[in-house]
């Protein structure tokens, strides 16, 4: 693994809530805990997503209720192989699978991606509450650490902008309407060191 984290995927049944959203309805309870943990890496910066096996009209729509859509970046709700969600994940996200990490109840799912993916992290959700102070949480929290989430929003939009041009890259950065400026500031060091390290 990586020595810090940059995206840490949850699965939901039994992990984000208590109970089994295709079987328990809306009888299933949030786990306050684990959401105070998606809003303390959210702070931090790093990116939460989803990989959990269920339908996935039903599973967002729980998601949705409890007030959780805009923290969870390229999730995946399938049935397919968890770690094959993680792999998908890393690829939108343009990052390397050893940044990512993996919260679930199942210790199968748990050992299915550790056979598949050694390098990715992997936590039971009975480790949730000593998570925050794991050196591997613990990254630099920089001006851009707190609109991370929203810089990868911003991405997502533009790649769905780019669609609906028919993958014209030209048309696409004319919609952009960009604007360059040079300056010299001191003021994006910290962004600056970011980026390289």
């Amino acid at each position: 693994p990586a020595d810090k984290v940059k995206c840490v995927v949850f699965d939901l049944d039994n992990t984000l809530w208590d109970g089994v959203v295709g079987d328990d309805g809306d009888n299933v309870q949030i786990k306050h805990d684990v959401v105070d943990l998606i809003k303390s890496l959210d702070k931090r910066g790093i990116i939460c997503s989803i990989a959990s096996k269920n339908d996935y009209s039903t599973a967002w729509s729980m998601v949705t209720k409890f007030g959780l859509k805009d923290y969870f970046l390229f999730s995946k709700i399938n049935w397919g192989q968890k770690s094959e969600s993680i792999k998908a994940i890393a690829k939108e996200m343009n990052v390397n699978v050893d940044t990512l990490a993996f919260i679930d109840d199942s210790r199968f799912e748990r050992e299915e991606v550790k056979s598949a993916l050694p390098q990715v992290r992997t936590y039971d959700v009975t480790d949730i509450k000593k998570m925050k102070e794991l050196p591997e949480f613990d990254v630099p929290i920089t001006s851009q650490s707190h609109v991370r989430r929203a810089s990868y929003l911003e991405n997502i939009e533009r790649e769905k902008e780019y669609k609906t041009l028919n993958n014209n890259f030209d048309q696409f950065l004319l919609s952009c309407k960009m604007k360059m400026s040079i300056f010299k500031s001191n003021e994006n060091f910290d962004r600056c060191h970011e980026l390289i390290s």
